[in-house]
């Protein structure tokens, strides 16, 4: 989420405000064909982050 991503990086302090644009604007990479794409919100608890990841890599709990 951009939103995010710029406020983590305006925190940080590495980069001025004009290259955190920049960056934000730039598109993302594209995705090889039939990439299964598992998005996991860290936006939140760890504890909920944690738990998305573990369900996403044992897919038989799912």
């Amino acid at each position: 989420r951009p939103e995010v991503l710029a406020r983590r990086l305006t925190t940080r302090g590495r980069e001025s405000a004009d290259e955190i644009a920049r960056r934000l604007a730039r598109p993302a990479p594209p995705l090889a064909a039939g990439l299964k794409v598992i998005e996991i919100d860290n936006s939140g608890q760890l504890e909920a982050a944690l738990a998305a990841l573990l369900a996403a890599l044992d897919p038989v709990k799912a």
